[in-house]
């Protein structure tokens, strides 16, 4: 029988027993969420994601109207979808490291101000050349701190009774993002020409502006609410005690002939999880969590799309497009009550390696489901198909966010206040970095899956089986994470 603080935990008498938390007595109260401040959170993460994704269904058609041959749009299309995160890994750590030195509101403000500008900038772009669509995207890649600094708000305004409640919602919005962006792009490009009551001579001038126009509004509408609800979360008193201890020690170090100040803010600036092998760790599993989310967002639509006869799903852009507004709506109802239930009972390590392991059996499972339907009589393009289809996907979706959730509720107790900006900034470095060449690596594999004809498991089945030993490889990484992760840093 363990006995835990009533502050620190929910639950005030938890017995340990193979991993699982069994209540032994009543939970604590859970502490209601400050809805005005979680509602901007959750609508600045959607736009900021569906920002990033919105234009990947129209960049081929985009650069080639704008004169880029067949043979080099690949290049154009990359370089334009690259600048994004090319500038997130230049800057995400800077923007934390801004926000624990001046606070997290000025910086989420001035970032999600700065988005709604370049993204409004990059859909004048779009009919004008690839050079200034690239720069667009770069620029706004490099002035998007709000992610990092939102998750470290959440933990601000929130205890150990609500964290993780808070967390499932703005991680659900942020993944919502990811599938209803594209959708958005594919739906609302080239307006005049799908939709006769959308024929004006600017949507024609810009056939590929509107997409970004509209989630430009819905960031505009996350800067309003941030204007009004966001309230400064840094608790400078306790700020202005570590300068004056920060000071303190380097006089005292400067006199004895020491050159390093120990200070938190100090180790703010020469990141400690480098050092850290828990902080290392949570760092990494970002890191990978990060390559297998992008790895399957990308493959599993390209797959859908993929003709019958070359070993893919052959749908149409509507039909990809429905299939991820489903995924989006169940990212945002589904993850949080799925992951509060399981908490409860299984505590956050458990509950991360379960649902890495749910995960990949799913990514595993999808490319397996037409050809199980085929041996039962059913065609690959018939209802029952789709429907396993959806509804295994759907699983997966719920599955990987838990996964993000626990990360960052890990990330967050893994430093004290004065840290949690640069660490959640250094974490969407090290993912950038990797989501730079993480498509090129996976679109290079199912090209070749493609190309070579070989039969499963070398055929187009090959990028799942990748995307599900990546996410069980985060599954073995959270067995080097001690059990303390899952309270929060004094």
């Amino acid at each position: 029988m363990t006995t835990t603080n009533e502050k620190d935990t929910p639950d005030h008498l938890l017995e340990q027993h193979d991993g699982l938390k069994l209540s032994t007595s009543k939970p604590v109260k859970q502490t209601p969420l400050p809805l005005p401040q979680i509602t901007t959170l959750f609508v600045l993460l959607f736009a900021n994601a569906a920002i990033s994704t919105a234009p990947y269904p129209f960049l081929p058609f985009m650069v080639t109207d704008l004169g880029v041959s067949i043979e080099e749009a690949g290049s154009a299309v990359g370089l334009i979808a690259g600048g994004r995160f090319a500038g997130n890994m230049l800057c995400s750590w800077l923007w934390g490291v801004a926000a624990d030195r001046w606070g997290r509101r000025p910086c989420i403000l001035i970032s999600v101000t700065s988005q709604c500008i370049c993204t409004l900038v990059f859909a004048y772009s779009t009919a004008q050349s690839v050079a200034l669509s690239a720069a667009a995207r770069t620029l706004g890649g490099a002035l998007n701190g709000a992610v990092p600094i939102a998750k470290t708000y959440v933990s601000e305004i929130t205890d150990s009774t609500n964290q993780g409640k808070a967390m499932t919602l703005i991680t659900a919005s942020w993944g919502a993002g990811l599938v209803i962006g594209p959708a958005l792009g594919g739906f609302l490009c080239k307006p005049a020409e799908k939709y006769p009551s959308l024929d004006y001579p600017i949507l024609r001038a810009y056939p590929y502006a509107l997409p970004m126009v509209s989630v430009a509004g819905i960031c505009a509408i996350a800067t309003v609410l941030g204007w009004m609800f966001l309230k400064e979360t840094l608790d400078r008193s306790k700020m202005e005690d570590a300068v004056a201890k920060a000071d303190a020690e380097k006089f005292e170090r400067t006199t004895e002939n020491k050159k390093e100040p120990t200070s938190p803010l100090f180790q703010a600036w020469i990141p400690p999880l480098l050092r850290d092998p828990t902080r290392f760790t949570v760092v990494l599993l970002y890191t990978v969590l990060s390559v297998q989310a992008i790895g399957f967002d990308e493959m599993y639509n390209v797959w859908l799309a993929t003709p019958l006869e070359a070993g893919g799903m052959g749908y149409t852009t509507d039909e990809i497009g429905t299939t991820l507004v489903i995924y989006g709506l169940t990212a945002i109802f589904a993850t949080s009550p799925v992951y509060q239930a399981l908490d409860k009972r299984l505590g956050m390590l458990v509950l991360f390696r379960w649902m890495s392991v749910v995960a990949a059996v799913c990514y595993l499972s999808l490319p397996l489901l037409p050809r199980v339907a085929g041996y039962f009589g059913y065609g690959p393009r018939s209802s029952l198909t789709w429907t396993a289809l959806v509804m295994t996907g759907m699983v997966s979706r719920v599955a990987n966010g838990i996964t993000f959730v626990t990360q960052a509720v890990f990330s967050n107790n893994s430093v004290g206040q004065f840290q949690r900006g640069a660490m959640n900034g250094l974490s969407m470095t090290f993912a950038a970095t990797v989501r730079s060449f993480t498509p090129l690596f996976f679109g290079w594999t199912y090209g070749v899956t493609l190309t070579a004809g070989k039969s499963w498991p070398l055929d187009s089945s090959l990028v799942f089986t990748l995307v599900a030993a990546f996410m069980l490889h985060a599954g073995h990484i959270s067995v080097g994470l001690p059990p303390s992760i899952e309270k929060q840093h004094s």
